[in-house]
């Protein structure tokens, strides 16, 4: 039986070698005509223009003259410009050393301190108008 199927395998293997042969995938009859293969030029790129289904933007109508309003002048938080004094400062959501630290400081920056109705001893209610961060730092860290 292993002399039969190793004989088999033989068979197929040879078959195979001499018979399957690649011709492109093309029918029998059109092996041995094969022409030059033609020489396409490359395509010259084409301009590509965009124009957009609607018009992207309105021209100004001649006839309206409204002047638009003058922008408000931008409000000013009222408070004092403190400077942080020490070399480093927290500042937290809440006054006390109890409350998260939401920001840190550095010595020489700049803070608004805001006036409240109730003030806190020890702690000032500040402000950073760039970093948008408001919170508590104790007051002992801010000098004029």
């Amino acid at each position: 039986m292993i002399r039969l199927v190793l004989l088999l395998c033989v068979g197929l293997y040879l078959t195979l070698l001499v018979l399957g042969q690649d011709n492109g995938q093309k029918r029998h009859g059109l092996t041995m005509a094969d022409p030059a293969p033609a020489v396409v030029a490359p395509a010259e790129p084409q301009a590509v223009v965009f124009i957009p289904a609607q018009t992207v933007m309105n021209p100004p109508a001649v006839e309206q003259t409204a002047v638009a309003p003058p922008l408000p002048e931008p409000q000013m938080a009222s408070g004092r410009l403190l400077t942080v004094s020490a070399r480093a400062a927290n500042v937290r959501q809440g006054p006390g050393t109890d409350f998260g630290v939401v920001g840190s400081l550095t010595q020489g920056e700049q803070v608004l301190v805001v006036e409240e109705d109730t003030p806190i001893d020890g702690w000032s209610r500040i402000r950073l108008e760039g970093d948008g961060i408001e919170g508590y730092i104790a007051t002992r860290l801010l000098s004029e």
